[in-house]
């Protein structure tokens, strides 16, 4: 679905004002913690440990997903760069 918003609601998103030259590129709503064990049960899976670069996670992303990859496990290291607006624009593009 597509969304629009307008200044003030992408202030908010934001959390400060946007400029004329800047964007939001995506707005996720990562999913709710699963059991380890239900994520498990679903292979492939792909393991973050301690990727602090968001730009490599994005990049990691981008690959996992075109193998068929959709399920991740993150450690706090790795799930601070997943939040990383890097991490989005790195993770769009074809390959």
């Amino acid at each position: 679905p597509l969304y629009l918003a307008d200044n003030e609601m992408l202030n908010k998103i934001r959390g400060q004002k946007v400029n004329a030259s800047d964007a939001i590129l995506a707005i996720v709503q990562f999913p709710g913690i699963s059991e380890l064990e239900d994520l498990i049960a679903r292979p492939p899976i792909l393991i973050l440990d301690n990727v602090r670069n968001a730009e490599n996670v994005g990049s990691i992303l981008r690959t996992a997903f075109c193998l068929g990859i959709t399920s991740v496990i993150a450690s706090d290291t790795a799930w601070s760069a997943i939040k990383d607006s890097r991490a989005a624009r790195c993770s769009m593009g074809t390959m």
